[in-house]
């Protein structure tokens, strides 16, 4: 193979590497914006939460607020740990401040990697979240039937 050939060859190569980095680059965005995502939805929640325990006892209020604050507390950390996709920093709004500025010696797959965790991080929490939404649905559903049965039983 002579001068040329090798030239070529090494751009080949070099060129697919950028591809599959771009990829990855790729890929880490989409997953970063809809982690984004995930923790608006995360405080939409919250604040269902925050009304539905101004509505009840103290005592259940109490504890639902505590709740609360360390919903907001582990959100706030997800969001402090937050790093922008390398060369992607200004191509996206979604209303959001990040802990730290990109952090260029990492790697392509290394900030696909963060992202990922990122990603399941706050699933987790949105998971944590929605559990004790539906336990406070459930609880609302039961007392509402068992008032229609009381009320059922005295009317008839």
């Amino acid at each position: 193979m002579g001068r040329s050939g090798a030239i070529v060859l090494i751009t080949c190569f070099l060129w697919n590497c950028m591809g599959k980095s771009d990829q990855k680059l790729e890929e880490a965005m989409q997953i970063h914006v809809m982690s984004v995502k995930i923790s608006q939805h995360i405080d939409e929640k919250i604040t269902k939460l925050e009304h539905y325990a101004m509505m009840q006892s103290k005592e259940l209020q109490i504890s639902l607020m505590d709740s609360v604050k360390a919903l907001n507390a582990d959100l706030f950390y997800w969001r402090s740990n937050l790093i922008e996709v390398p060369g992607m920093e200004h191509e996206h709004q979604h209303g959001h401040t990040h802990g730290y500025q990109p952090l260029a010696h990492l790697t392509p797959e290394m900030v696909l990697d963060i992202q990922k965790d990122l990603r399941n991080q706050i699933i987790q929490l949105n998971i944590r979240t929605q559990k004790l939404l539906d336990t406070l649905d459930n609880k609302n559903e039961n007392e509402l039937i068992e008032k229609k049965e009381k009320a059922s039983r005295y009317g008839a």
